[in-house]
């Protein structure tokens, strides 16, 4: 869950959330795995990324369970106030380590 504009909303991550943020953001969601080491400093570009990829995992997770989320990219990242920010850095953190997790499982799977 994140809450935005005093709402709390669904969030799902899912194929599309990083197809959509793969597009957006021009990198791919394994190069993002760098941003979580402990002790970094995030800047800027990497606070506005996770945010972005919150956004696409709020449109997924609403869209699946059939909650209204009328808000562009700009809506959502222009009301996020910094008070938010850690919470939705830990929730898209574990959602990128879902992500790894199931990427390893994959490789650990015979082919068939």
């Amino acid at each position: 869950m994140i809450v935005f504009k005093t709402k709390e909303y669904p969030t799902r991550f899912g194929m599309a959330v990083y197809k959509d943020w793969e597009t957006k953001e021009g990198i791919k969601v394994t190069e993002m795995g760098s941003i979580f080491t402990p002790d970094k400093t995030l800047g800027a570009s990497e606070i506005v990324s996770i945010l972005t990829m919150a956004y696409f995992a709020v449109k997924s997770g609403c869209r699946k369970d059939g909650i209204e989320f009328n808000f562009t990219l700009e809506d959502f990242l222009d009301e996020i106030g910094n008070d938010e920010i850690q919470a939705i850095v830990e929730v898209v953190a574990d959602g990128i380590k879902t992500y790894y997790e199931g990427e390893a499982e994959n490789k650990r799977q015979p082919n068939v």
